[in-house]
């Protein structure tokens, strides 16, 4: 939608792989390979998906990594809407209308082998690093930060903290 910065994914790199923090919705696609490539990647080399929380600015694009091989993790309580995303991009339909596809894209199934359900203080080792589930429900019930645990003052948090547009004063 030309504002940088609004809708973010975050590639964690080590010496042994790549993991992606998000997957955004599936119309950033093309913003989210251009990317990777950038890393000198392609969707197929990451290690694994880890996703906050199942809504489409978070996730509506992990069904293009999860087709190419690459293991989805999400919250437990969100892996069925990601394998049968029907109820999920029905109502996001509903709210946004004709602004559905612009905003957002269809979220495609995921193969059901490929999306892995966590719960709360789970941890996850993917490309060379270990994630930590940590259960912050508020925003959504379904949602999860993820603690670096190789990285003690990283944690991705989605929408459990605020966000601020670039170049705007609010909160």
């Amino acid at each position: 939608m030309g504002v940088p910065g609004a809708i973010s994914a975050w590639l964690v790199s080590s010496p042994s792989g790549h993991v992606l923090i998000e997957s955004g919705p599936a119309s950033t696609l093309d913003a989210l390979r251009a990317g990777l490539a950038r890393h000198g990647l392609e969707c197929a080399d990451l290690s694994a998906v880890l996703l906050t929380h199942i809504h489409l600015d978070h996730a509506g694009g992990a069904w293009a990594l999860a087709q190419q091989g690459v293991p989805v993790h999400v919250h437990h309580l969100g892996v069925g809407h990601m394998v049968d995303p029907t109820r999920l991009n029905q109502s996001s339909r509903r709210i946004f209308q004709d602004r559905f596809e612009t905003l957002w894209g269809e979220l495609q199934p995921c193969p059901e082998h490929g999306v892995h359900g966590a719960h709360d203080g789970d941890v996850i080792e993917a490309g060379g690093l270990r994630f930590q589930a940590v259960e912050t429900q508020g925003h959504a019930d379904h949602h999860h930060a993820w603690h670096v645990l190789d990285a003690p003052d990283v944690c991705f948090a989605g929408d459990a903290a605020a966000m601020r547009l670039p170049g705007t004063r609010w909160v």
